[in-house]
């Protein structure tokens, strides 16, 4: 089973938020876009939110897609309203140095060995 923390190390990412839960939690899919609508229509469950976009915006879409998590990709730092916000949801909430298409891959070669 591929959990977050299991995307964490991977691609050594800094943890902003895990929750306990999240943490042991299984990913099955990923959303991996800087436009938030087209997040919006995913209709997976279990799914981990991959972008660039470091706003509040990308947590309450989150939320709102039932995410368990965001992923900051290419160095982005989230900004303190997301880290808010991602407590208040009880989202995790990570970021790498890594690509976009880096982060996809990692995570997409870790979901199909699991």
């Amino acid at each position: 089973m591929t959990t977050i923390k299991t995307i964490s190390g991977e691609l050594s990412c800094t943890e902003h938020i895990i929750n306990r839960s999240f943490a042991i939690a299984g990913i099955e899919h990923i959303a991996a876009s800087d436009l938030m609508s087209e997040v919006l229509v995913a209709e997976e469950e279990n799914m981990l939110v991959i972008t660039a976009l470091n706003t509040e915006q990308t947590i309450r879409t989150a939320h709102i897609v039932d995410a368990l998590g965001v992923l900051l990709v290419n160095g982005k730092k989230p900004q303190p309203g997301m880290i808010r916000l991602a407590e208040e949801f009880d989202l995790a909430l990570l970021s790498t140095k890594e690509s976009m298409f880096e982060s996809c891959a990692a995570v997409h070669s870790l979901l199909k060995r699991s």
